[in-house]
């Protein structure tokens, strides 16, 4: 199965799209509680850091199930991630800054390309 969603890079968005993975995904409580918090950091980071807040842009989702794996990846129209960005020294008591722990943590694979995010947990 595949789909795809398109939202405005709105914060206020957040909330329906997380509910539109949480209904197409199927995994047990342990799993899907921390494949919803990487999605939900992706989601945040392509609002705040790719796309500046502007609600004039879009963020793309696509969703891909088969009975191996979940893929999901988040595109923004930002400029992507800074290669040091990705491997920085995590101040766990900083409110910020826990993203890509939170989904390296949490997926079996997380990639990183030009201005997306693709997240993966096997079944």
């Amino acid at each position: 199965m595949k789909e795809e969603l398109k939202i405005n890079s709105d914060i206020e968005n957040l909330k329906n799209t997380i509910r539109w993975i949480e209904d197409r995904v199927n995994l047990n409580p342990k799993k899907k509680i921390g494949f919803i918090l990487s999605t939900q950091e992706a989601i945040v980071n392509a609002i705040k850091h790719g796309n500046q807040e502007d609600k004039t842009k879009s963020i793309y989702l696509t969703l891909q199930i088969d009975d191996k794996s979940i893929n999901l990846t988040i595109t923004d129209e930002g400029e992507g991630v800074k290669e040091n960005n990705l491997n920085q020294e995590v101040d766990l008591l900083k409110e910020s800054g826990r993203g890509i722990l939170i989904m390296k943590t949490y997926c079996d694979e997380v990639k990183f390309k030009e201005n997306s995010v693709e997240l993966k947990i096997n079944l």
